[in-house]
């Protein structure tokens, strides 16, 4: 019919039934939806988390938003994830512009626009949340390294001060900052 559109944020299941086919029809008042053996799971709504109990474990599903009509199917897939990464890396393209510059252009091949924008937007979320926590990283291992080397910095300082006291009353030296 045309402008159908699923949006699913969330989905969980049982050992079993990754990269299993499930299906999800469109109901008056949101959606049914049946397991990979086509038994039905149970019944939710958009914008509600639901789990459903089933023999292999529970399912559970987050619908942001379905717009369609009663009776439209679509098909709920949970991908492996080392499958789900490659399908992505494989559509992604990645090069930097420019020598050394450090900025890099991405893109994403995918026949509807606003997914594609929608994921090129989540790999550049996740890049700079692993920056942002690589760059933590890297300051708590400096810190911990300077906390474990000020007691020995702070030993040097020590006797370098005692040894320029020592100095000064040896040869008789003037504190210039005390005269």
């Amino acid at each position: 019919w045309g402008g159908e559109d699923l949006v699913v944020t969330s989905l969980d299941v049982p050992g079993a039934f990754t990269g299993q086919p499930m299906r999800l029809r469109a109901t008056e008042s949101g959606y049914e939806l049946f397991g990979p053996h086509n038994g039905l799971l149970g019944e939710g709504v958009a914008d509600e988390r639901v789990t459903f109990e089933t023999d292999w474990g529970p399912v559970s599903l987050f619908v942001q938003s379905l717009q369609a009509r009663p009776g439209t199917e679509f098909t709920v897939v949970k991908e492996p994830r080392t499958r789900a990464i490659r399908g992505l890396a494989g559509n992604l393209n990645v090069s930097e512009r420019g020598r050394q510059s450090g900025i890099l252009a991405l893109s994403y091949e995918h026949p509807d626009r606003r997914r594609a924008a929608a994921i090129l937007n989540e790999v550049v979320t996740a890049y700079q949340l692993q920056n942002v926590e690589r760059r933590s990283t890297e300051a708590q291992q400096t810190l911990a390294f300077l906390d474990e080397r000020l007691p020995e910095l702070r030993q040097q300082v020590d006797a370098a001060e005692a040894e320029l006291n020592r100095y000064r009353l040896e040869r008789g030296s003037a504190d210039l900052t005390k005269e």
